[in-house]
């Protein structure tokens, strides 16, 4: 049976719900054998984005699977957004707030990885790791370490994570160089080489295929495609009313600090958005292969697969040429596709969150969390008016960003920087352009928000749900 908690009150969802759509090629889950789960994780992905990736679509949503058109990260950063996955739970429990230092980066992550979704799965999973771990991993110490819980390690180590054609990557305690070829490539043919060889009746197969695309590469504002798609993409820049926002005296200083888009920088923001749809064909060929792979092994029917991002991107909204971190729509939206067991094809409206799939993945699996996890599995109810924590606490100097926490709940989104705030009605103004944090007709609101946000800002476990 699965069981969640909501409102306190304890509902009940029977084992049923887990039963596999299509029969024929699922004999193993009629069995009751777990199914597979792979998780296709793209870093700094827009929601926009997906229009590069029409096969990804055909094969993980519609007919096929299930889309989420409200899916969100709470922490819009690579690290703590990974810790996140790994863990279940929101960055104010896993310390991880930043991309590195005192609070940030693999070192930060490091004390809980022996607690993670691999050691929760490792018992009775294949466990497999394929790209782009946590920031910094393999930088300046052990590069030759492989966390606990996974039985094969194929991750990338070191500053050359952000090279798209020449890297090194941890196989297993050995760290080999790539000295030609193409990231994305290279780590598909991975992941289809682990489907093709292994023993699918041993017992079922975890697999994290996390590919870099369409996160900028080392040369700085720039992503190498993969040569046959490069210069492909004849895109424009976003089409949304917020990009180069012209008023934005009603935003908090850091905003309104931002000068309008010259014609260099909205020309940079065009060749920026091309150059990330150039790199994200091959991510489709990669979705496609994994799929065509599972199928092969007549396995495609027992495979749990999870398609998402890390964090979302801005590119020109608000001001914001290219980033993330700031708590708006683009930046902490991402894309959720899932397909397999248990899921209803479709299109799925209800809120969720990054922290909710390590719950999700324990619930497909059968086993225990090794940690209190924050989120709820995707696998049962979500309450359509379930609020979000929004997080940021650090902050960010170079963008004078400060600390911040926030609820995105229902039509609302409200926010508390401290001496700051944003609230804003997605209803009547879904791109964020009125700040009505000051709206006397919106006291009663804000007071509401505030106090939902007050339960979930330092919220562990059940508490957060």
């Amino acid at each position: 049976m699965l069981r969640l908690a909501m409102g306190g009150v304890l509902a009940t969802v029977a084992a049923g719900a887990l039963a596999v759509p299509n029969a024929t090629e699922g004999a193993r889950a009629a069995e009751g054998t777990p199914p597979n789960i792979v998780v296709i994780m793209t870093d700094d992905m827009r929601v926009d984005d997906l229009a590069a990736l029409p096969k990804t679509m055909n094969l993980l949503a519609g007919a096929n699977g299930a889309k989420y058109t409200n899916a969100f990260v709470s922490m819009p950063l690579c690290c703590p957004s990974r810790a996140t996955f790994l863990t279940g739970q929101y960055a104010h429990n896993t310390g991880v707030w930043d991309n590195a230092g005192a609070h940030g980066g693999w070192e930060a992550f490091q004390p809980l990885e022996s607690r993670a979704l691999p050691t929760w799965l490792d018992d009775t999973y294949s466990t497999v790791m394929l790209g782009k771990y946590l920031n910094r991993y393999g930088w300046e110490s052990n590069p030759r370490h492989v966390p606990p819980g996974w039985d094969s390690w194929q991750a990338l180590t070191g500053p050359s994570v952000w090279n798209y054609h020449d890297f090194d990557i941890n196989i297993n305690g050995s760290v080999t160089h790539i000295k030609d070829g193409y990231q994305t490539l290279n780590f598909t043919r991975r992941a289809v080489t682990q489907i093709r060889t292994r023993v699918p009746r041993a017992e079922p197969m975890f697999m994290w295929l996390s590919l870099l695309a369409p996160h900028n590469g080392s040369a700085g504002v720039s992503v190498p495609a993969e040569p046959k798609y490069k210069g492909t993409s004849k895109v424009g820049r976003p089409g949304s009313p917020a990009f180069d926002e012209v008023e934005v005296g009603d935003k908090p200083p850091w905003i309104r600090s931002l000068p309008r888009l010259s014609n260099a920088a909205e020309e940079d923001v065009v060749r920026l958005r091309r150059q990330r749809r150039d790199a994200l064909k091959s991510v489709d060929d990669s979705v496609s292969q994994v799929v065509a792979a599972l199928k092969a092994a007549r396995e495609l029917n027992n495979t749990l697969i999870v398609f998402t991002t890390d964090n979302g991107f801005l590119l020109g909204e608000h001001r914001v040429d290219h980033n993330k971190q700031y708590p708006y729509e683009e930046s902490i939206g991402v894309p959720l596709l899932i397909r397999g067991p248990g899921v209803t094809p479709g299109l799925n409206r209800e809120p969720v969150l990054n922290v909710d799939l390590a719950a999700t993945i324990a619930d497909a699996a059968g086993v225990e969390p090794g940690l209190p996890v924050d989120g709820m599995s995707l696998l049962d109810p979500i309450p359509s008016d379930r609020p979000l924590l929004l997080e940021h606490p650090k902050g960010w100097a170079m963008g004078n960003l400060p600390p911040y926490a926030g609820v995105r709940q229902g039509h609302w989104v409200y926010v508390d920087y401290g001496q700051n705030g944003e609230l804003y009605d997605l209803a009547d103004d879904p791109w964020q352009q009125v700040n009505r944090i000051g709206d006397p007709s919106l006291a009663q609101t804000r007071s509401d928000l505030a106090s939902v946000l007050d339960g979930l800002r330092n919220c562990a476990g059940d508490g957060c749900r």
